[in-house]
């Protein structure tokens, strides 16, 4: 039991030094098929959004590669929008973003041209504690039989 109390405290010390360096915590995209464009929103609360910030925007048009946009920075320390322009696309087509954090973890989110909702996506940090914390309990289940 003392084992997994001292392995339990050095996973949330790690955690914890690492709280700075997270993924976005929401995404959301639309498409506005008039203007031919695809908005990008995002919540990345930073302390500098010169040093951590969202590097990479990665969109796939009906699971292909479709484009790529690299940045040095994010244009502000918490939520921002990014516009893509010239975007052409079709009731049906499904577009998938993942933007990407320079200092870990990154955040995904899919949408149907024509349908009213978005797929949640994934945000890496919140997997990794989902998988440490299972990973946690049955370490303590297999000790306790």
């Amino acid at each position: 039991m003392k084992k997994v109390l001292i392995f339990g405290l050095i996973i949330f010390v790690i955690l914890s030094i690492n709280v700075n360096a997270h993924s976005p915590s929401s995404m959301s995209i639309n498409y506005d098929a008039d203007s031919e464009k695809l908005i990008v929103n995002i919540n990345h609360v930073v302390t500098d959004p010169t040093t951590h910030y969202i590097y990479n925007i990665t969109v796939e048009k009906n699971n292909e590669f479709y484009k790529n946009f690299d940045y040095t920075s994010q244009p502000s320390s918490s939520s921002f929008t990014y516009t893509y322009n010239s975007i052409m696309s079709e009731v049906g087509d499904m577009f998938s973003v993942v933007a990407r954090c320079n200092q870990g973890g990154q955040i995904s989110k899919s949408l149907t041209v024509g349908s009213s909702t978005q797929d949640n996506g994934t945000s890496g940090f919140e997997l990794i504690f989902v998988l440490v914390s299972v990973a946690l309990v049955l370490f303590w289940q297999r000790k306790r039989i």
